[in-house]
């Protein structure tokens, strides 16, 4: 990861779920590492990882 303040966390509370986070660090390559991750009651459980190109934050206005 390069810069932490430079990554992205979007949290969201699934309908008769645990909280959950999608996180997204940038890399020295240009791309982010997007981590999944679940509310156990405790800490934030990594549940899935994977590289993306680019992420883009768009507002339900802008859809």
């Amino acid at each position: 990861m390069t810069d932490p303040s430079e990554a992205i966390t979007v949290r969201r509370t699934p309908v008769d779920d645990d909280p959950r986070r999608d996180r997204y660090e940038p890399r020295s390559d240009g791309r982010y590492d997007h981590v999944e991750e679940e509310w156990t009651g405790c800490i934030w459980r990594p549940v899935g990882r994977q590289i993306v190109d680019s992420v883009v934050i768009v507002q339900e206005a802008d859809a």
